[in-house]
């Protein structure tokens, strides 16, 4: 059936978010990142850039 493995992935993200202390759609901002970017999606985005 078409979407049910969706289902699990959205509970995974939702235990993997409970186990972080980050919110559900933190978790899915942070894989959406990821897809795009690869590792260096979780690489903070002020790395390297000079302080004010």
């Amino acid at each position: 059936m078409v979407g049910e493995g969706q289902g699990h992935h959205e509970r995974e993200g939702t235990q993997a978010g409970a186990l972080l202390g980050l919110t559900p759609r933190h978790i899915r901002r942070l894989l959406a990142r990821v897809a795009q970017e690869g590792d260096h999606g979780l690489v903070h985005r002020g790395r390297g850039k000079p302080s004010n």
